[in-house]
């Protein structure tokens, strides 16, 4: 699947979370379901410090299952 993702042209859709606590919560379900999952960490470059999570990416998974764990979130 990774392979074929990398190759394709498949959409990115940014969402919406309200904490951290959100997405680390996300980030347990999606783990939990077997996808692949990871919390990004920001280098510190701008006004943001150094190791502070800044963002999800949870996939590539099949649309149901990625609507399966943050389908009810907004967009950003």
């Amino acid at each position: 699947m990774h392979k074929k993702w990398n190759e394709g042209s498949y959409a990115k859709v940014c969402l919406r979370a309200d904490s951290l606590d959100e997405l680390k919560h996300l980030h347990d379900i999606a783990k939990g379901d077997g996808v692949p999952c990871f919390l990004v960490t920001d280098e510190g470059r701008t006004q943001i410090a150094k190791g502070t999570i800044t963002m999800l990416a949870i996939g590539p998974a099949e649309k149901d299952v990625i609507d399966g764990i943050c389908g009810g979130m907004k967009l950003l």
